[in-house]
């Protein structure tokens, strides 16, 4: 199982109403629910001045995704399976064997 915990978006702008208007569009989309930081700054260097649009999304918790029954099915299916494996006793297959010894002069 792979779950997205988190993920952060970094745009350029060169109009601040331009930004604030992806800001809102971002926040209006369904995704939009997982936004828990959100940045606008205008900046400037030599070429001019623009707008740096940072958003943060946070979608779940190790712990939060730990807790759904998705993740508990899966955990059982998972246990299930090495249930079935063949599993090799310890010392089977160790290639510390004393058939001859070093003390043969």
């Amino acid at each position: 199982m792979i779950k997205k915990l988190s993920r952060k978006v970094e745009m350029f702008i060169t109009d601040q109403n331009e930004a604030l208007d992806y800001v809102d569009e971002r926040l209006a989309e369904p995704e939009g629910q997982y936004i828990t930081g959100q940045q606008v700054q205008l900046k400037s260097n030599k070429n001019g001045s623009y707008y740096r649009v940072v958003l943060e999304y946070k979608y779940n918790t190790p712990a939060g995704i730990m807790e759904t029954d998705e993740y508990l099915e899966a955990a059982e299916d998972i246990d299930e399976d090495d249930d079935d494996d063949e599993v090799t006793p310890p010392g089977e297959n160790d290639d510390t064997t004393d058939d001859e010894s070093e003390d043969d002069e």
